[in-house]
């Protein structure tokens, strides 16, 4: 898909969220984090510390400009949870070899 595509796909989506930031980094291919080699994409961490710290969960957000695309869930990507009691930090978001070949060029 061109960029044209997803700029016109997502016109009523605010720019500025992090549901449409994470969509557009998925489908450009890049990640948050730089030493992360897998091609899982993390959309939920941790904000503040101790006693103040709050999960920042963006995972329907991200989901809904997904298939406002044109993207289809469990064909051209896969949304899981990999944490061992199922906290928020291990959603997830994985393209599909079929969603690879939407990907912006």
């Amino acid at each position: 898909m061109k960029n044209l595509t997803f700029k016109n796909r997502t016109r009523n989506f605010t720019k500025n969220s992090n549901g449409y930031k994470f969509a557009e980094m998925i489908l450009k291919g890049e990640s948050l984090r730089s030493w992360e080699k897998s091609k899982k994409f993390r959309t939920c961490y941790i904000s503040g510390s101790k006693r103040f710290a709050k999960y920042m969960d963006y995972t329907q957000d991200t989901i809904d400009v997904l298939e406002a695309v044109g993207l289809k869930i469990n064909i051209d990507f896969i949304f899981g949870n990999d944490a061992p009691k199922g906290g928020l930090t291990g959603n997830y978001i994985q393209l599909t070899s079929k969603g690879k070949r939407k990907m912006i060029s």
